[in-house]
C-alpha cells in the first residue's frame, strides 16, 4: 500500500516520492496525508522508515539515487501567515464518559444568535498559530454560565482527549487534543457564592445581573453560604443587590458583515453599560419645530426601534471594526464617543456602511429598562459602487439616466425625492412625477416639487392645476433656489414636447419674472385668486388643511 506524489513536469525540478507501511502500521500515515497535515498546521514533518526518492533533477543537475534508499528525510513547510482576527459566537457540548468537548460557531447562522450563549476570539498569528479567548457573556442564564464553569474546570484538572470546532451546519473545522491548563480553572467566588444564595432562595431565579459593580461583587464574595442558609437571609441578600444595581442597562454588540453576501464576518459581545443611550442628542434636527418635538418624544418611548446609518470614508470597514472595539475598552462613556467618532468620519468617497440599532426596550428580574445596542459595519463595495455612480450621474444632471439607481435607493438619505420627481417629469412619466410630488409635499409644503408637479401638469395639458402649483411654489419658496431654472426647465420642456405656449403658460411664465423682481417674501403678498387677502392667509391656508387631512 502506498501514495504517489508528482510535481508538475513543467517545473524547474521534478520529483516522485513513494511510501510504503505495512498492516500493523497506523492508518492515515502514507506520504500523502503527512505531507497536507505539514502543510495545514505549518509544522515540520520527520520521516525515517520506507522512503524511496527516484529521478530527482533540480536546476538542471540530474543526481542517479535510483539505487539508494533515505534513511531520514525532513519536510519544512514554507508558510506565510498572515495574522487574522475573528469574533464569533457559540455552543458547547461536553461528553464526560468520553472525554470530547465540541464547539459549534455561530458563523453564517445570522438568524439564530440568540441560541449562541457563549463568545470565542480566534487569532491567528504570523507562525501559524491558532489562539482562543473565550467567555460566556453573551448568557445571563445560570445554567448556561454552570456548563461554562463545568468545562473550563475539567480543562484545567485533566484536559479533553479530543476537541472539535464545528460550523453551525456541523462541519468539522478544527480537530486536536486539548491538553491540561491550569491557567483555565475557573476561581469565581462571586458566581458561586451568587448560585449558592439563588439555588436556596423561596424565588425561582434564573438569571445573573447584567451590570455589577466591583463592590458588590467584593460583598458577595464575603458572604458565608453556610450561615445565609441557617438564618433564612436569601431572599434579603437578593434585595441587597438589586438595590445597588443600575436600573437601566444597555447591552452592545458588535458585528462585521459582507452585505453582497449576508455573510457575518465577525460578531462580539462588547458588553454592558449601565445606562440608556440617548439618541435624540446626535440626531441632526430638522427646521421643523414641531417635527423635532414628535421625533424626541417618539425615541423616550419604550416601544420603539431606531436605526442609525452613515457612510465611512476614513477607514476600511475592517479597520473600523478594530478601532470600535479597542474604543469601547479603553474609554469613559463608549457609545457617545462611537458614535460622534462615525459622525465625524468625513470624505468624497465612501469606503464602508456603519449601522447602529436600538431596539425596544424590555425589563428582566434584575433590571427596569434594557437596550439591546447592535453596532453593524458593513461591506458593501457592489452598494458603494452604484452610489458612486448615481452621484456622478446627477452631478452631470444625467436625470433620466439615474432613474433606476434612485429607484433603487429611493428610501435612503442621500437620494432626494425632489431629483426623482423631476426625472420621471423628464422622462414623460407623468402621473409617477406628480404622485411622488404630492408624497414630497406633503412631508415639506415648502417643497420645489410644487414646481415640478406643476410643470408635468402643463405637459399634460392641465394648464389650471399647473397655474396653481407654480403659483404655490412662487409664493412659498425663495427666488435664490429656483430663478431662473425653473423658467429654463419649462420653456426647454414645451419645446420639446411640441407643446403650445398658450396664454396660461404665458401668464405663469410672466409670474415667475415678476416673482423674481420682487424683494419681499410671497407669503405676505396678495394672494393669486385674487381674494384681496394675504397668500398666508389664504391658500397657504387651504394648503396646510388639505394636507392635515390627507386630501391633497
Amino acid at each position: 500500500m502506498g501514495e504517489n506524489l508528482e510535481t508538475n513536469p513543467d517545473s524547474k525540478g521534478r520529483f516522485k516520492i513513494v511510501s510504503t507501511y505495512s498492516q500493523n502500521q497506523l492508518k492515515n500515515t502514507d506520504f500523502f496525508t503527512l505531507y497536507l497535515a505539514s502543510a495545514i498546521s505549518g509544522q515540520e514533518v520527520n520521516f525515517a522508515k520506507d522512503i524511496e526518492i527516484r529521478d530527482i533533477e533540480f536546476d538542471e543537475h540530474e543526481l542517479d539515487m535510483k539505487s539508494q534508499n533515505i534513511v531520514s528525510f525532513k519536510m519544512i513547510p514554507n508558510m506565510d501567515y498572515k495574522p487574522s482576527e475573528i469574533d464569533t459566537f457559540f455552543n458547547l457540548e461536553i461528553d464526560e464518559v468520553m472525554n470530547v468537548m465540541t464547539m459549534s460557531l455561530s458563523i453564517t447562522d445570522k438568524d439564530k444568535l440568540e441560541k449562541y450563549n457563549y463568545c470565542i476570539n480566534l487569532r491567528f498569528t504570523e507562525g501559524g498559530e491558532l489562539k482562543l479567548k473565550f467567555n460566556y457573556n453573551n448568557t445571563t442564564n445560570i445554567n448556561k454560565i454552570m456548563k461554562f464553569n463545568r468545562m473550563m474546570n475539567i480543562w484545567s484538572i485533566k484536559g479533553f482527549r479530543r476537541f472539535y470546532i464545528k460550523d453551525n451546519e456541523g462541519n468539522i473545522l478544527l480537530s486536536t487534543v486539548m491538553g491540561k491548563n491550569d491557567e483555565s480553572k475557573n476561581e469565581n467566588i462571586y458566581f458561586d457564592n451568587l448560585i449558592g444564595v439563588f439555588k436556596n432562595s423561596r424565588e425561582v431565579i434564573e438569571s445573573i445581573p447584567l451590570c455589577i459593580s466591583s463592590e458588590s461583587i467584593a460583598d458577595i464574595e464575603s458572604w458565608d453560604l453556610k450561615s445565609i442558609k441557617i438564618n433564612n437571609e436569601e431572599l434579603l441578600l437578593v434585595d441587597r443587590i438589586k438595590e445597588k444595581l443600575s436600573q437601566n442597562v444597555s447591552i452592545v454588540r458588535m458585528f462585521l458583515i459582507n452585505q453582497e453576501n449576508k455573510y457575518i464576518i465577525s460578531v462580539v459581545h462588547l458588553g454592558c453599560l449601565p445606562y440608556l443611550l440617548n439618541m435624540v442628542s446626535f440626531l441632526m434636527k430638522t427646521s421643523n419645530k414641531k417635527k423635532n418635538n414628535e421625533v424626541e418624544q417618539k425615541l423616550k418611548n419604550d416601544d420603539v426601534t431606531l436605526t442609525f446609518e452613515k457612510y465611512i470614508f476614513s477607514s476600511y470597514p475592517t479597520d473600523i471594526y478594530k478601532v470600535i472595539k479597542t474604543m469601547f475598552y479603553s474609554t469613559n462613556k463608549p457609545l457617545e464617543k462611537i458614535i460622534n467618532y462615525v459622525l465625524n468620519d468625513k470624505g468624497e468617497k465612501a469606503i464602508g456602511k456603519i449601522h447602529i440599532d436600538l431596539s425596544e426596550k424590555y425589563s428582566s428580574y434584575w433590571h427596569n429598562k434594557i437596550q439591546d445596542v447592535d453596532i453593524k459595519i458593513y461591506i458593501c463595495e457592489e452598494e458603494l459602487c452604484k452610489i458612486n455612480e448615481l452621484n456622478t450621474l446627477q452631478q452631470e444632471k444625467k436625470y433620466v439616466q439615474a432613474i433606476p439607481l434612485m429607484e433603487n435607493f429611493q428610501h435612503r438619505s442621500f437620494v432626494s425625492k425632489e431629483n426623482l420627481a423631476f426625472a420621471y417629469c423628464l422622462n414623460k412619466d407623468f402621473d409617477k412625477s406628480i404622485e411622488l410630488c404630492k408624497i414630497v409635499i406633503k412631508d415639506n409644503y415648502k417643497s420645489v416639487c410644487h414646481f415640478t408637479k406643476g410643470l408635468a401638469l402643463v405637459l399634460k395639458g392641465e394648464l389650471d392645476k399647473a397655474y396653481i402649483s407654480y403659483m404655490y411654489g412662487l409664493h412659498l419658496i425663495d427666488k435664490s433656489i429656483w430663478y431662473p431654472h425653473i423658467k429654463d426647465n419649462l420653456l426647454n420642456e414645451i419645446q420639446k414636447n411640441g407643446t403650445e405656449k398658450g396664454d396660461m403658460v404665458k401668464r405663469i411664465l410672466e409670474n415667475i419674472e415678476l416673482f423674481n423682481i420682487r424683494n419681499t417674501n410671497g407669503r405676505h403678498k396678495r394672494c393669486f385668486c385674487g381674494s384681496d387677502r394675504k397668500f398666508k392667509d389664504c391658500h397657504e391656508k387651504k394648503l396646510l388643511e388639505t394636507i392635515k387631512n390627507d386630501l391633497f
